[in-house]
């Protein structure tokens, strides 16, 4: 038969030193934990704050945009023609370019007898809404 060996209780000093080891590496790693915990919660609020700050630059920058489409109203290219110099040479060429485009449109809505090509021709020309603010 095999003798037994007595077991022996480990030490109170050897267990109590290992369970202070084991409680001060939880420690650390709870403390790393929200240390980047508290690292990304403050990427993530510096992050929110650039995209808005994206987004409002985009929309100021697509409103720019708009304005500057054409900042010439018609009155104002008429009154920036009579302005110049040889203004009345300028403006004699205009008018009869416009007399002419005038005259075009009105030949071509007499000529057409169908309904249908009459009222294209109404409501690409007649119903275009700057005419009707330059009239």
């Amino acid at each position: 038969m095999k003798k037994k060996q007595p077991l022996v209780p480990p030490s109170p000093s050897s267990s109590s030193h290992l369970t202070e080891k084991k409680k001060l590496g939880r420690k650390r790693v709870k403390r790393e934990k929200s240390r980047t915990y508290r690292k990304m919660q403050n990427l993530e609020e510096q992050l929110n704050i650039q995209k808005r700050i994206n987004e409002k630059l985009r929309k100021r920058l697509y409103r720019a945009n708009q304005k500057h489409i054409d900042p010439n109203s018609p009155r104002t290219k008429v009154k920036l023609l009579f302005k110049g110099p040889n203004s009345a040479e300028k403006a004699k060429k205009m008018l009869l370019f416009q007399n002419v485009l005038l005259e075009g449109i009105k030949k071509k809505y007499k000529l057409n007898k169908s309904e249908k090509t009459k009222q294209l021709i109404t409501k690409g020309v007649l119903s275009n809404q700057l005419l009707k603010k330059y009239r």
